[in-house]
């Protein structure tokens, strides 16, 4: 059976910092990658609305604990004074 690397995504949403520490298999550093693009969307719908400003982070490591890559999300809202139209 070929091997198959582990890596390990953890997480931020400005309020809290989540080591993974258990780690997920993947076939190469693209897909943890992926699959980190994927968990910032997660936790962008079940954190919004909020009605501010979020950054969302994601940092994928390697299994001697080096980062690899860093997936960033930022949500950010911006209030129109009332009676304005936008072109």
């Amino acid at each position: 059976m070929p091997f198959v690397p582990r890596f390990f995504i953890d997480t931020s949403d400005q309020d809290r910092f989540v080591r993974d520490e258990d780690g997920l298999e993947f076939e190469d550093v693209e897909a943890a990658m992926n699959a980190a693009a994927q968990g910032l969307s997660d936790m962008a719908h079940d954190a919004l609305p909020g009605g501010e400003n979020r950054t969302f982070i994601a940092i994928v490591r390697d299994g001697q604990g080096k980062t690899l890559v860093q997936t960033t999300m930022t949500f950010g809202v911006i209030w129109m004074p009332t009676g304005r139209q936008i072109a």
